[in-house]
């Protein structure tokens, strides 16, 4: 089973009109970020998208980035950057940080970005996600959830805002159901 649509939402609370559309979508949209956000993990692939990350470890000598949540599917384009201090001895002239771009080849899946030189952020351009379908488990949760914030009246949410999915998952049985996809337990 994939994410549920609007429509397996409307069917479930037997709802026909279009006047709760938006409200259904807001509710889908959160639960969806809720639990994918619980899961540390992305089933389906996403467009193009840029996502910044902040530097994990390393060294005098290099940078180590952890891109594994939602997973890198392929990468377009990518920079990494420091913000320049007054002992600076890389300070551009007119910038307030230092830059590098890089790419790397071939296609994913990627889990960790390695650079040279020591950088605070990394910014990456392109495919995300793990590129299946969501379990069946998943799904059905995403409705639940979806359900809850619907009729708590949260539903105007933006797409990705995930932040009124987040108290549903006191609920144990959402817990049960979602603990066999969690990506760090």
């Amino acid at each position: 089973m994939a994410y549920p649509t609007l429509s397996d939402l409307k069917a479930q609370l037997g709802i026909t009109g279009n006047d709760q559309d938006t409200r259904l979508a807001g509710a889908l949209a959160g639960a969806r970020g809720a639990v994918e956000n619980y899961c540390g993990y992305v089933w389906e692939r996403t467009d193009a998208e840029t996502r910044t990350f902040e530097r994990r470890g390393g060294g005098a000598q290099g940078s180590w980035f952890d891109i594994s949540n939602p997973g890198l599917l392929s990468i377009q384009a990518g920079e990494v950057w420091r913000y320049v201090r007054p002992d600076d001895v890389l300070m551009l002239l007119d910038s307030d940080y230092v830059l590098r771009r890089f790419s790397v080849g071939g296609d994913g899946p990627y889990d960790r970005i390695t650079v040279g030189g020591v950088y605070e952020f990394c910014r990456i351009t392109g495919v995300w996600g793990a590129g299946l379908v969501a379990p069946a488990e998943v799904g059905e949760v995403v409705k639940m959830v979806a359900t809850a914030i619907y009729e708590a009246g949260s539903g105007q949410l933006i797409a990705g805002d995930d932040s009124a999915g987040d108290a549903v998952f006191d609920d144990g049985l959402v817990q049960f159901m979602l603990n066999g996809h969690r990506r760090y337990r």
